[in-house]
């Protein structure tokens, strides 16, 4: 077998998900209708939304999803259209299962993204690079983080409400603490009490 692995975006069915023009709320989307817990929210009986080409993977060999062959992007998404199965995750989760994969960099090199896509790659199956003079580039981009005015405003607002929390939480301790102590101190108190009444009713004078 061999098939290749685009984003979301190239391959999502979902009628109202794939209208969306941004890759990043795609993404999003997707996995508002595909995660586990809302899995596990719609097997108690709850009203969630879900993907019903997601779900469909399930009712399948989890090694069988697409039949031997080469798969091209416009094969997969035939496929998914014709068994009401999720083209992106079709693919996903056949490529360990594959003889040959490919996809982008970033699915390898990104961290982020490799430790949920390619972590079940052999540690001994063949990487070939094209274009591998571009991989210095990949590498600074996945690594890299663009800091925004916006960005650095909701972290000082982030920072704030910490500061409120933790202020809070160290007041209410110190109040618990404080009522613990008194409640300590009331408690010898009347013990102390009783046993001096004790004491005096036993030798009364």
């Amino acid at each position: 077998r061999g098939l290749g692995l685009t984003s979301r975006k190239n391959l999502c069915l979902h009628p109202s998900v794939k209208r969306e023009k941004s890759g990043s709320v795609v993404d999003a989307r997707c996995r508002s209708l595909t995660a586990g817990f809302v899995k596990e929210k719609k097997d108690r009986g709850e009203n969630v939304a879900v993907c019903v080409y997601h779900d469909n993977l399930d009712l399948l060999e989890p090694h069988n999803l697409i039949p031997n062959g080469v798969w091209t992007f416009d094969g997969i998404l035939r496929h998914g259209e014709e068994h009401k199965q999720c083209p992106y995750f079709t693919a996903r989760r056949m490529m360990q299962y594959c003889n040959v994969v490919i996809f982008s960099y970033h699915y390898l090199l990104d961290p982020k993204i490799a430790e949920r896509v390619s972590r079940d790659f052999s540690k001994d199956c063949i990487v070939v690079f094209d274009e591998a003079h571009n991989i210095d580039n990949v590498c600074i981009e996945a690594l890299s983080t663009d800091i925004t005015e916006d960005s650095l405003r909701r972290a000082s607002r982030g920072a704030q409400n910490l500061e409120h929390k933790i202020t809070e939480m160290r007041d209410t301790d110190q109040e618990q603490l404080q009522n613990e102590y008194q409640n300590l101190v009331q408690g010898l108190r009347e013990a102390d009490e009783a046993r001096q009444e004790d004491a005096f009713m036993a030798n009364p004078a």
